[in-house]
């Protein structure tokens, strides 16, 4: 693979990463700002960001997005405010994505991916991307992936244990409850 689209990649899984990021970091405002610091929402984001942040190579973001996770776990809200203003200067100066369903059909074998985080999706997409002849179907929600589960009858799900709709483990019961699946 050239370095011009190894580069272009890299920029687009950066920017991926960015807007999952905003709305990460948004939904962690809020919740600092209601006091909720120490809650398993809060914790949650924040972990997600920090692992996000890792998986991308952002190591500067995943420092900030440790510290973040420690200062909301022993519920100092002053520092987490504060090292969400740093992590909110460096996510706003990342480009913004392109928008494009993650979908690679070749016709083979699906595989579903049912996650949330479009970072992750896309690392995921462009390592099944070396293996041809796969198809690679993605949903953002429990819901979604349960519908793509009955209408193509994937070979292979991966999926994420916490997502916006539903538990991992609730997707799991239904998909194996369901006889189209």
């Amino acid at each position: 693979m050239s370095s011009d689209r190894l580069e272009a990649e890299r920029a687009e899984l950066e920017a991926v990463f960015a807007e999952a990021a905003r709305s990460r970091l948004d939904t962690l405002a809020r919740l600092v700002d209601e006091g909720a610091t120490s809650t398993e929402a809060s914790l949650r984001e924040a972990h997600t960001l920090r692992g996000s942040a890792r998986v991308v190579g952002l190591e500067e973001i995943a420092g900030l997005a440790t510290e973040l996770e420690a200062a909301l776990r022993d519920g100092f809200r002053e520092a987490a405010g504060d090292l969400l203003d740093r992590l909110r200067t460096l996510v706003d100066a990342m480009p913004a994505a392109s928008s494009r369903a993650a979908a690679l059909d070749a016709g083979g074998p699906v595989v579903l991916y049912i996650e949330d985080d479009r970072s992750n999706t896309l690392v995921v997409e462009r390592i099944l991307r070396q293996r041809p002849g796969l198809t690679f179907l993605a949903a953002r929600t429990g819901a979604e992936g349960i519908r793509l589960a009955r209408e193509r009858s994937p070979a292979l799900v991966l999926l994420d244990m916490h997502l916006p709709d539903m538990r991992g483990l609730d997707v799991v019961e239904r998909l194996r409850a369901d006889p189209e699946t």
